[in-house]
């Protein structure tokens, strides 16, 4: 429909109409409108045979035999569809004679071929011939081929008259109508009929060739045009940044495919036969976490490669968030400061004081978080961020909560034997850490992993050797790499032939008659021991037992139920005697033995504990609890039998029986006991030691009067006003009683007083409280309406934390028979003073951690002096936030007969000062050097020492092969930071410092430094010098200084003040290249 005529349409697809041969034909059928039309009612096959099949046939021809064969094809076709439209306008499918037919193909074929198809007309003649026309078709036919006359079979017509000499075409078409007008009206309905069965018959027929046909043509036809390529270049980007997008996929909607490389370009390449006739395609571009493209155009395009231009496709990314919170998994608090790495994105952020995250403008993927924070284990998690398919103009938010688990670290030693330092294998090795054990390998090593920051104590024990313990301290790793302690050798002593029982205990008392006595037998270098070098007496009597001579143990369990008597109280003895062969030798055998003793029974017996629920009107004479015990073995011991009411020993009577094997116990109340609930117990003991007690709880008729405690006001507005009981106030106290008893309780009143004299006077110590009904409180009133008392004077000379005083409480009502007690703390807080908690002794650790607290919890700093030199130290609030506390490593000196001093000074916000001091000494070896760092910031600096063999200390490698150590490492700022060198070392040093971390990731942030340097502390060689500096931002470093400390001449001694002969200076060179030390690239990080 887009051409107007033929011609124009072969033009449109040649490019000329020169190519065309003839164009007689195709004028006579008119114009290609006309023919559309014609061709309306047609088949979907029928349309496309005329021009599909003649172009293809046509533009791949090779000469021009073929290209006149197409046109030849395109006249049949053409007259087939022509002859087809008039015989539905006659009214019938196919209801035509042959004759009329055959007219019709000769005028289609007249211009193009000179004739009729032979074949068409063969098969048309067969049907008609046989069925309608018989003989006269047949001997027309060979009349019109030999040329003779036809005027007799058209009725004599002159005008019709046909020389009948040869076939003229001419001639034939002009008799046609004629003859066909006479079949037809003669023989209609026979025509019809036969019309009918031919239309249906080869139409079937045609159209199986056809369809045949056109599946060849068409395949050969897209089989070529499919070879011919057309291609262009591109290049996809991200529209908001402009960065090209790996990984989009390009998609040709009628074929064609490419996906972009890493820097966003494609080729793309499709076959000539899905391009559009307007020498376009249409694109859909999509990439992961961006908003397709459904249609993107392409056009102009050229059968040149080099004549396409470059492409630019834009994709709107999809916005999305990734967020969460970062705790820690045994605490459940947030984390802040903690770093998150997003995959693929090259995203990282790092969590708010709250463990709050947030990754922005993240495009839907698969991804996985990393996560790392100082002290924890790193952990990765994965996540997914879907697609926003519902609209992808809105933020997509995903939730992801991270909990960070302690950092887990690795603690490994080794086990050997004290004398010949051999490896032990098979060593049980404990840790005091969630009863983790483990046993030694052939090599005697040992591990623990998942440990954390802490305090352990590591236990080895072996048969054959005594268990020995060490000490090992876990610091807080600062880097993502597991942190592996290494812990000095445990040398286990080997025992000799030892013989113990190990149950029941020397002295022990069981509750059993038959009970399994235990020994262990361990013999020297491992030796087997057989049973006959065993001998057990048991109560004087030799007896059968059970032993393993490979693990040693023996067992004894007794034939009968022993025996507690008056006599033998329970007590039994057992004596395991072992006969040592001495072979080789002349000497006699070796004889160790081991002795035990315990007692065995059963515990005595309560029958009856009964109590009187009435209120004694008489108590002296009305007994208020009874008990009868009884015990059938060493009998009741009156000493241990007693009754305890309401957590008071009230001196119950024990009345024994003859046979001291029964006993009653009573209890007659002095005065009438307090009405309400009771709780008593009664505990008895027979004379072998063993025990039983009872509980019984009731209630009494009567009063039961008490101090109610959560009613006790302090008012010191006469003191200073603080709500608190200070050092020196005088204030006024108040409380209320109340009656859980069942009866009233009339004209009441309470005495107080306090033993502690010491600190607290009471002025005023009577209070009356009136009449109190059961179930209700009383509070002072009448005369006497409050108590008055006062605090002495305590604080900084008794070096005390707040004082806590008891205060005692008399209840009486007016009948005088029942008196009730009762008691309540009091605090007194002393005036503001320093306590430094004492260390323990023998101290062999140079390093100490100093603690101890200042009793004005608003300070938040005190000054540390030790040995003359200060520093600044955090104080912080208690748990109960009464009083501060601090904390604080140092290194302490430790040569022989030295002395370190100790002092804590702090001020409070009055401007009152207080300190405290102590003097220690260290057992541990002397030492060459110690260096001590302090800074002005709370940042993270860091010192560093090299000593003479190269080995530099620092905070990942803390303790060198030849004595050096760092005491720990300070992250949050101040110091200090000791380095000490133990032993003597000569040689170079080289001190420097870093600043690790200035906690700000915008600015830089430098810190002042300061570095005392002591050599031989203590000695007659002592040397000290001091130095200070300034290091920049986050990774900067300071030469503090290089020493040379030279070898000792005429060592006379191991201590150090008597190691030379004449004065000993060492060298002290400053300054230095400011960059890291030998051996220090690529170090674990702390974050």
């Amino acid at each position: 429909s887009e051409f107007a005529t033929w011609e124009q349409f072969a033009s449109k697809q040649f490019g000329t109409t020169s190519l065309i041969v003839d164009f007689v034909t195709l004028n006579s059928l008119g114009d290609f409108k006309q023919t559309e039309n014609i061709g309306k009612g047609k088949t979907y096959l029928g349309r496309i045979l005329i021009g599909v099949d003649f172009f293809t046939k046509y533009y791949y021809a090779t000469d021009d035999d073929d290209m006149k064969q197409a046109w030849r094809e395109l006249g049949w076709n053409i007259g087939k569809e022509v002859t087809q439209e008039i015989a539905s306008i006659v009214g019938s499918a196919a209801a035509l004679p042959v004759i009329f037919v055959s007219y019709i193909l000769d005028e289609s074929y007249s211009t193009i071929i000179g004739g009729y198809d032979e074949k068409l007309w063969t098969l048309y003649d067969n049907y008609y011939y046989e069925k309608l026309l018989g003989k006269n078709i047949g001997n027309l036919k060979a009349k019109m081929l030999k040329g003779e006359n036809i005027l007799d079979y058209l009725n004599g017509d002159p005008t019709e008259w046909y020389t009948g000499y040869g076939y003229d075409s001419a001639r034939f078409r002009q008799v046609v109508p004629k003859l066909s007008k006479k079949f037809m009206s003669e023989h209609k309905e026979e025509f019809e009929m036969v019309a009918r069965i031919v239309s249906k018959e080869l139409a079937e027929k045609k159209r199986k060739e056809y369809e045949a046909q056109l599946r060849q043509e068409m395949k050969n036809f897209k089989d070529k045009l499919e070879k011919q390529k057309i291609k262009f270049t591109g290049i996809v980007k991200n529209s908001k940044n402009n960065n090209p997008i790996k990984g989009a996929k390009i998609r040709g909607l009628t074929g064609g495919y490419a996906v972009s490389d890493a820097e966003g370009k494609f080729k793309f390449e499709i076959s000539l036969i899905n391009v559009y006739t307007d020498n376009s395609v249409t694109l859909k571009v999509e990439s992961k976490g961006y908003i397709p493209v459904e249609e993107y155009n392409v056009t102009d395009l050229k059968a040149n490669p080099e004549d396409n231009q470059v492409i630019e496709i834009k994709l709107d990314p999809v916005s999305g968030i990734i967020q969460g919170i970062v705790t820690d998994a045994v605490e459940n608090e947030p984390i802040n400061d903690a770093k998150l790495e997003l995959s693929k994105l090259d995203m990282s952020v790092k969590t708010d004081s709250n463990g709050e995250y947030r990754f922005e403008e993240v495009i839907p993927d698969k991804y996985e978080i990393s996560v790392t924070k100082e002290g924890y284990d790193p952990v990765t998690v994965k996540i997914s961020f879907p697609e926003n398919k519902q609209n992808t103009d809105k933020e997509s938010i995903v939730t992801k909560n991270i909990k960070l688990n302690p950092a887990k670290l690795i603690i490994a030693g080794r086990v050997i034997t004290a004398t010949e330092k051999k490896p032990l294998s098979n060593t049980k090795i404990r840790i005091n850490y969630k009863d983790k054990q483990t046993v030694t390998n052939d090599a005697g090593l040992y591990y623990f992993n998942e440990l954390v920051p802490g305090d352990y104590k590591i236990t080895a024990s072996h048969i054959g050797f005594r268990d020995s313990s060490v000490d090992v301290n876990v610091p807080q790793p600062k880097s993502k790499e597991p942190l592996e302690i290494k812990v000095s050798d445990i040398a286990l002593e080997q025992i000799k032939t030892e013989v113990k029982f190990v149950s029941p205990t020397e002295g022990q008392r069981i509750e059993n008659l038959r009970p399994v006595i235990k020994a262990i037998v361990t013999a020297e270098n491992n030796t087997v021991l057989p049973d006959s070098a065993l001998q057990l007496i048991f109560d004087g009597s030799q007896v059968e037992f059970k032993y393993n001579p490979t693990s040693g143990e023996l067992f004894y369990t007794p034939s009968a139920d022993l025996k507690e008597t008056q006599e033998n109280l329970g007590k039994h003895t057992a004596k395991l005697i072992v006969t040592i062969p001495q072979f080789g030798t002349d000497k006699p055998p070796e004889i160790l033995s081991d002795n035990l003793s315990f007692i065995a029974g059963n515990k005595p017996v309560i029958s009856q504990f009964n109590y009187n629920t009435k209120y004694p009107t008489k108590p002296d004479e009305e007994p208020f609890i009874i008990g009868i015990v009884s015990d059938d073995g060493s009998g009741i011991d009156k000493s241990g039998t007693r009754i305890i009411l309401d957590g008071i020993d009230i001196a119950a009577d024990v009345y024994l029986l003859e046979d001291n094997k029964t006993a009653h116990v009573v209890y007659f109340p002095k005065s009438s006991p307090a009405g309400g609930k009771h709780n008593a117990t009664l505990y008895v003991r027979d004379i072998a030691g063993f025990e039983n007690s009872s509980n019984i709880s009731f209630i009494t008729e009567g009063p039961n009067l008490n101090v109610v405690k959560n009613s006790i006001v302090i008012d010191d507005s006469k003191g200073n006003g603080n709500g608190k009981f200070d050092s020196g106030e005088t204030v006024t106290l108040t409380f209320n009683l109340q009656n859980t008893g069942t009866m009233p309780a009339e004209e009441v009143s309470a005495t107080i007083y306090s033993e502690s004299s010491k600190y607290i006077t009471v002025n005023q110590s009577l209070c009356q409280y009136g009449t109190i009904e059961p179930n209700k409180e009383g509070y002072p009133q009448g005369t006497y309406s409050s108590y008055i008392i006062s605090a002495l004077n305590i604080g900084q000379s008794e070096k005390t934390e707040p004082i806590e005083v008891i205060m005692n409480v008399v209840i009486k009502d007016k009948t005088g028979i029942a008196t009730w007690t009762d008691s309540f703390n009091l605090t007194i807080y002393p005036l503001f003073y320093v306590t430094i908690n004492k260390l323990a002794e023998p101290i062999l650790d140079r390093v100490q951690t100093i603690t101890g607290i200042v009793s004005d919890p608003k300070v938040n700093s005190a000054i540390l002096i030790l040995n003359g030199e200060s520093i600044q130290i955090p104080v912080t609030p208690s748990e109960t936030g009464d009083v501060g506390t601090f904390s604080q490593k140092v290194s302490l000196k430790a040569e022989a007969d030295s002395v370190n001093t100790i002092k804590v000074i702090a001020v409070n916000e009055r401007g009152e000062k207080a300190e405290d001091s102590m003097q220690v000494v260290v057992q541990v070896p002397p030492v060459t050097m110690k260096v001590q760092l302090t800074w002005n910031t709370a940042t993270d600096v860091d010192l560093w020492v090299t000593d003479p063999y190269g080995e530099s200390i620092g905070y990942y490698h803390m303790r060198s092969a030849h004595g050096g150590w760092l005491d720990f490492d300070d992250t949050s700022g101040y110091g200090p930071e000791v380095f000490t060198q133990e032993g003597f070392l000569p040689g170079t040093y080289t001190i420097k410092v870093n600043h690790f971390d200035d906690k700000d990731n915008e600015n830089d942030i430098p810190s002042d430094w300061y570095v005392s340097v002591v050599l031989f502390e203590g000695t007659k060689n002592e040397e000290r010098r001091y130095y200070s500096g300034t290091l920049g931002g986050t990774g900067s470093w300071n030469t503090v200084a290089v020493i040379d400390i030279p070898t000792a001449i005429n060592k006379t001694s191991s201590v150090f003040g008597d190691m030379f002969s004449k004065s000993y200076e060492a060298i002290f060179i400053t300054g230095g290249p400011n960059t890291p030390p030998a051996g220090f690239s690529n170090p674990p990080q702390k974050k």
